[in-house]
């Protein structure tokens, strides 16, 4: 079958496969594909010689490119379908189609491609890649990413929202501070945790912290003088050739915080969160009503996020805890009392998402009930975990082509050992939107923070499917957005310095363009301890009058 000849080209536009927005990338199974497929040293033009790629068909014009790997694609703006795979689906129509109009193909290549479409049929090996970005092509989105729901797990899904939540340590010692813990998990208390022990006073990593604390109490200025990660980029720059030897000083260091670690959150913290949690409802509270943490209603109003809520969306999040403990995961684990997957007898919605609860948008109306749909979570530990004392990662950022050379200094840089290049660097592309929470946005997480800024210039166009209530087939233009929670401190914080502060940490070039928009997809929430607060709220006492009370 010549997928690319001029005169079947015209005929297959509008007979081919297509997903729910204009841009749609099928990836089959390779190994069933290069068996009949023998590689060819010229520019392949049949399928039975190479399996290719049509990335985008748009007002008749395509544009054809070989992949990396073996990938066919089929696309079209007028004919658009949702992603059930059934025996009436467009898949056959395209068969039918061979049969028919393509009678001229041979009968080799027809058989290949109803194999194809069996194959696709069933689903086997299928990831679907939606919209066309602009940004970084290094960053396109294909490879391991957040898992992509269809019907076929969620029957009457329309959409998805992938939302990726950072955590930082600022939430451990909120729920440390909450539940009266003598000793919260801030370095400063570690430091101390190692002098009684009579640590190794040998260890560059704890000399430079000394000495750090000694100028500190002289002159003043060093006010992260715990900060161990500090300690390693200081030591690292003033002695890049003693890398071998610091790395095995931070190895000490981290067995060490993972003893600190077991003292400052026993398991028996972790019952008593979970009890609460559960009671309260907190995890379902916070994925159901975050936005009412925007108490300022023209501030509500410059999220363009609420505004993409239908039924039958699912909310995706991928929380990535950047703390060692398991209190988060605890926290936001959505337990039998909180979460039934199958709450409904008629329809297999399980989740109620509220996009505008303070009723900003419907002054003097009822309270947001909330749109039916679907909700996923997960979490993920890209710095290792308590329960696995060995997986502990301190260190450094890391470049975004770490992965191109090679010195003794990689040992000490995070997204090195946790392979984020590898594992995590897809979810960006494809999240709709991101939540920091109790991180300092320190440049020790710089490579996320860039990742995140990048994500934010990328603009996607989707097609509505024709399920849309409002604009069936309608191509709209989306782009993620960054909520930041922020702790008020004695720095006295305000919305214009905290996004500063995330672009400084991140540091992204940004044209004076660029960087206006940017900073238009960035809401900062600045909040203290007196603030009633939804999301990941830990406080027993004084409960927001929204969340319900313990009976």
């Amino acid at each position: 079958m010549q997928l690319i000849s001029r005169r079947q080209r015209h005929s297959l536009r509008r007979r081919a496969v297509v997903g729910e927005r204009d841009v749609a990338v099928i990836s089959m199974n390779t190994r069933q594909l290069v068996q009949h497929l023998p590689q060819q040293p010229h520019r392949p033009r049949h399928l039975t010689q190479h399996p290719i790629r049509v990335s985008r068909i748009l007002k008749r014009a395509s544009r054809v490119r070989q992949p990396t790997q073996p990938l066919i694609g089929l696309s079209t703006i007028r004919n658009r379908i949702n992603k059930r795979r059934h025996p009436n689906s467009p898949l056959y129509a395209a068969a039918d189609c061979l049969r028919g109009r393509c009678a001229r193909t041979s009968p080799k290549s027809q058989t290949m491609l109803l194999a194809l479409i069996s194959e696709l049929q069933r689903g086997d090996n299928m990831s679907w890649i939606e919209g066309a970005s602009s940004g970084d092509p290094k960053q396109n989105g294909t490879g391991p990413g957040f898992t992509r729901f269809t019907p076929d797990e969620f029957d009457r899904l329309r959409r998805q929202h992938n939302i990726m939540v950072l955590v930082g340590n600022g939430f451990d010692i909120q729920a440390l501070h909450d539940y009266s813990q003598p000793v919260d998990s801030r370095y400063e208390p570690f430091f101390h945790y190692l002098t009684m022990r009579n640590f190794d006073s040998d260890n560059a990593i704890f000399c430079h912290m000394n000495e750090e604390l000694k100028w500190h109490r002289m002159y003043g200025g060093h006010s992260n003088w715990s900060d161990v990660e500090a300690a390693v980029a200081a030591a690292l720059k003033k002695d890049p050739g003693q890398a071998r030897e610091f790395f095995e000083d931070l190895q000490d260091i981290q067995a060490a915080f993972a003893q600190f670690l077991q003292i400052v959150a026993p398991s028996s913290l972790l019952d008593k969160i979970g009890a609460d949690a559960r009671d309260f409802k907190w995890g379902h509270t916070s994925l159901s009503e975050f936005l009412r943490d925007f108490s300022d209603e023209q501030r509500f109003k410059l999220l363009h996020f609420p505004a993409r809520i239908d039924h039958y969306h699912l909310f995706n999040f991928l929380f990535v805890n950047f703390n060692y403990t398991t209190l988060l995961d605890n926290y936001i684990y959505l337990d039998q009392r909180q979460f039934d997957p199958l709450k409904h007898s008629t329809v297999d919605t399980n989740f109620l998402f509220k996009n505008d609860p303070r009723g900003f948008w419907r002054p003097g109306r009822e309270p947001d009930l909330g749109y039916s749909g679907y909700v996923t979570s997960d979490v993920v530990h890209p710095h290792g975990v308590l329960s696995t004392p060995r997986s502990l990662l301190f260190g450094v950022d890391a470049e975004d082509d770490y992965k191109k050379t090679r010195t003794p200094a990689d040992h000490l840089k995070k997204p090195y050992w946790s392979q984020a290049h590898a594992l995590y660097r897809n979810h960006f592309t494809q999240a709709d939107l991101f939540i920091i929470f109790g991180c300092s946005l320190g440049e020790s997480d710089g490579w996320w923070w860039r990742n995140i800024v990048r994500s934010l210039r990328v603009t996607k166009r989707q097609t509505c499917s024709d399920a849309h209530r409002f604009s069936p087939g309608e191509v709209v233009e989306e782009s993620a957005e960054l909520i930041i929670y922020r702790r008020q401190d004695s720095d006295g914080h305000t919305v214009e310095s905290v996004k500063e502060k995330f672009l400084e940490a991140a540091s992204v070039p940004l044209e004076a363009g660029w960087r206006q928009e940017v900073l238009d997809r960035i809401h900062v929430i600045i909040y203290d301890d007196e603030t009633p607060r939804t999301f990941l709220n830990t406080r027993r006492h004084g409960v927001p009058s929204h969340l319900p009370t313990q009976g």
